[in-house]
């Protein structure tokens, strides 16, 4: 087994750009333990390898690398864990949050597809098909949309007469 590997082996063996070792060094957190005064080429020692494999996953876990490089320098086991704590805790309120959204689209759709299948023509306009998802919004989660203490109330009668007597939706639809 080779004791020393070139930027270019290092960055294969990781599939990974050598530029991107080489962003690495300038930042101080994998330093190429061999530098060649006459080409300025650099070595790593083949145990440099863990650490980058630390910096990878680290890099996963959406760490800034001011923050890794702070993780790869400090010997004390408990700032390291309680890092890790708060990162897993940042990625558990972003799962949810991304839980949220695809909840909310997964009820805009059945949303969509309950009014499409109700209409006699199987077709709405975009435009009521927006009014009714904001009606079902506003309905459903009214406390979320609404910033003052008192719901906002929309008066939607003089639009939907506008609308009844403009458009091809059958009349059965309102009622």
């Amino acid at each position: 087994m080779k004791e020393f590997l070139s930027i270019g082996e290092l960055a294969k063996i990781f599939d990974m750009d050598v530029q991107l070792l080489r962003h690495y060094d300038a930042k101080g957190l994998l330093v190429p333990q061999v530098r060649n005064s006459e080409n300025s080429r650099r070595f790593y020692h083949f145990d440099q390898v863990y650490p980058l494999a630390t910096i990878r996953y680290l890099r996963r876990l959406g760490y800034p690398l001011a923050q890794i490089r702070d993780f790869l320098h400090n010997n004390a086991l408990r700032d390291n864990l309680e890092m890790l704590s708060e990162q897993a805790e940042k990625l558990r309120r972003q799962c949810d949050e991304l839980n949220a959204t695809i909840q909310i689209i997964q009820q805009k759709v059945e949303f969509i597809d309950r009014e499409q299948s109700s209409s006699q023509r199987g077709k709405f306009s975009t435009f009521w098909l927006w009014i009714m998802w904001i009606s079902y919004l506003e309905s459903r989660f009214s406390p979320i949309f609404t910033t003052s203490p008192a719901p906002i109330v929309i008066n939607r009668s003089p639009l939907i007469q506008f609308f009844k007597t403009k458009s091809s939706i059958s009349s059965n639809v309102w009622k």
